[in-house]
C-alpha cells in the first residue's frame, strides 16, 4: 500500500505547485498593469501637459483584463488628440503579449515555474523583471526618438 500512498502525495503536491503557478501568474499581470500605470504617472510628473509634446494615458478600466497605453499627441490648437501610438496588452494563461497600432513589433513574455516553484517573465528565453518588461513595452513609444541602448 505504500506506493498507492506515496503517488497520492505525489499527485497532491503536483496539484498545489500547479495552483500556486496560476496564482503567481495572475500576481504577475496584476503587478505589471500597477507598474505601467505607475510609469504613466512618472512620465506625467517628468514632461507635465503644458510642457510636453506627448502625453501618455492608460485605459485598465474598460477592458481590465486587456489594457491600452497610449501615447497622443497634440493636434494644431494644443489638444492631445493626434494618436502617435497604441499598445493593447493581452494575457492568455502563462503568456502575456504587447500588441502594437504601428509598425513595431510584437512583444511576447512567457511566464515559467522555476524550478524553486516560482513563476518568472521571461522574453526571448531570458528571465527578466516587470521593471525591464514595462521599459520594453513603453520605451519604443515614449522614448523612440533615443537611440537603441545595447
Amino acid at each position: 500500500m505504500d506506493w498507492i500512498t506515496r503517488l497520492a502525495h505525489q499527485r497532491d503536491r503536483e496539484k498545489e505547485r500547479t495552483q500556486q503557478f496560476d496564482r503567481e501568474i495572475i500576481e504577475l499581470w496584476e503587478s505589471l498593469k500597477d507598474r505601467l500605470k505607475a510609469y504613466r504617472d512618472a512620465y506625467a510628473r517628468l514632461y507635465p501637459p503644458g510642457h510636453a509634446d506627448l502625453e501618455a494615458r492608460y485605459d485598465g478600466t474598460t477592458n481590465p483584463q486587456a489594457p491600452v497605453f497610449t501615447c497622443m499627441n497634440r493636434d494644431g490648437t494644443g489638444a492631445f488628440t493626434i494618436e502617435k501610438c497604441r499598445v493593447a496588452l493581452s494575457q492568455t494563461g502563462a503568456v502575456f503579449k504587447a500588441n502594437y497600432s504601428t509598425a513595431l513589433p510584437e512583444i511576447l513574455l512567457t511566464v515559467i515555474n522555476t524550478e524553486d516553484g516560482h513563476a518568472v517573465v521571461q522574453h526571448n528565453s531570458r528571465e527578466i523583471s516587470l521593471d525591464r518588461v514595462c521599459e520594453l513595452i513603453l520605451r519604443p513609444m515614449l522614448f523612440d526618438d533615443l537611440p537603441e541602448e545595447s
